[in-house]
């Protein structure tokens, strides 16, 4: 099953932070720290 939720980023110091996190059977799979800069 999945479950996904829309939330707006937290900007800081025109950058936006993403952090992505997955579970397979209800334990840690995986992470992901995403930082997207604004030019």
């Amino acid at each position: 099953m999945i479950y996904q939720a829309y939330h707006p980023l937290p900007k800081f110091n025109d950058a936006y932070t993403l952090i992505g996190s997955w579970l397979v059977n209800d334990k840690p799979a995986g992470i992901a720290i995403r930082k997207i800069a604004l030019a």
